[in-house]
């Protein structure tokens, strides 16, 4: 983007509170177009699991597009007798209330994607939360959780290494680097097909055409980066897809997002409150 526009672009990380620092402070600046926020998925997630947040992903913000889509892949313990999908939801619904699965921020999307996958596959599995996914491969490693939904790059090593059973990814097609495991709508759970997804936000009133022009320069960067032969390779391999996308795609997806989050923390008695 320093190299499109013509000056330079600082990165600067504000982490805490699930995204919310962050997302706050991007919020509360000026909307000039020169403050903006590169966030992922949990933007939206957290509507739903916090009950106080002090900007809304959707009143406060002008979308200006997607970056990228990562896939998750869900695995198990390969100590399970199970080898697809369709014994995964065989074998806990033969043992409900049994069998624990463990999310990588408890709230987040990776919890709540799973009950979102475990109510569409109409099982019932006891939650751990973890701090963080490395928490949560512990776990699975050691058989204390049976299955985690986990972001592909971060599952692939330990599926290469025969650590961890993948029963299906959340993508609309197949996975070249694991040819062999589904989609989830392969497995009749249609709604999941994109994972996590990280876009680009600029504070509400921010004008239109410098939302314009900021759309542009992301989308003929991710544009080129699908046919760079260098770069293809990387993000194929970490299951992270380019996004080029409108506004109004990403504007929609954020409605949708809310609006499925907010269903499922009602329908699962999800109560969560980030530090």
């Amino acid at each position: 983007m320093a190299e499109k526009l013509g000056q330079p672009v600082i990165v600067e990380n504000r982490p805490g509170a699930g995204t919310a620092i962050g997302t706050d402070f991007v919020a509360k600046a000026k909307p000039d177009g020169y403050t903006l926020l590169m966030t992922i998925d949990s933007f939206a997630v957290l509507a739903a699991t916090q009950a106080s947040l002090p900007y809304d992903p959707v009143a406060d913000f002008s979308p200006i597009g997607q970056i990228m889509n990562t896939h998750w892949v869900l695995v198990v313990d390969p100590a399970l007798p199970i080898k697809t999908f369709k014994d995964f939801v065989a074998y806990a619904k033969a043992r409900p209330g049994q069998l624990n699965y463990g999310s990588t921020s408890p709230g987040g999307s990776s919890h709540l994607a799973t009950e979102q996958i475990f109510k569409a596959a109409s099982i019932k599995l006891t939650h751990i939360p973890f701090g963080g996914a490395g928490q949560a491969v512990s776990f699975l490693l050691s058989g204390q959780v049976q299955v985690v939904l986990l972001v592909g790059q971060l599952a692939l090593p330990y599926i290469q290494a025969g650590k961890m059973r993948p029963l299906a990814i959340t993508a609309k097609e197949r996975a070249s680097v694991l040819p062999d495991v589904p989609t989830l709508a392969e497995e009749g759970i249609s709604e999941f097909e994109s994972g996590a997804w990280t876009g680009l936000f600029a504070p509400r009133g921010t004008p239109a055409p410098v939302i314009a022009k900021l759309n542009a320069t992301v989308n003929e960067i991710l544009r080129k980066m699908v046919h760079d032969k260098e770069y293809s390779p990387v993000y194929v391999k970490d299951f992270q897809v380019p996004a080029p996308s409108t506004p109004a795609d990403l504007a929609r997806i954020v409605r949708e997002d809310v609006a499925r989050s907010k269903a499922t923390v009602i329908d699962s008695g999800i109560n969560v409150k980030l530090n």
